[in-house]
């Protein structure tokens, strides 16, 4: 089981690819991801082994490939269904 910090992390890592994959920026290290969220490097490696993803020393992580490698373990694939009650 993965704790919700760890999601929460995950979640951040997600939105901060997202702006690297906008920079046109193809691979990323674990220690620069930790930097942008705030982290330590070691915590970005530990997060991102839990959903089974794992890069390389010599490159880091695809940067692409990682977002949606997060993307794939954070979203139900069939979607959640959810009633709003009591709004507006």
């Amino acid at each position: 089981m993965i704790s919700d910090k760890t999601i929460g992390r995950l979640s951040l890592y997600r939105r901060l690819l997202q702006n690297v994959v906008n920079d046109n920026q193809r691979n990323i290290y674990s220690h620069d991801l930790a930097a942008m969220a705030g982290a330590t490097a070691a915590q970005v490696r530990r997060d991102i082994m839990n959903i089974g993803y794992s890069g390389n020393p010599n490159r880091g992580y695809d940067v692409k490939e990682l977002a949606l490698s997060i993307g794939r373990f954070l979203d139900d694939p069939e979607g959640q269904r959810a009633a709003l009650i009591g709004v507006g």
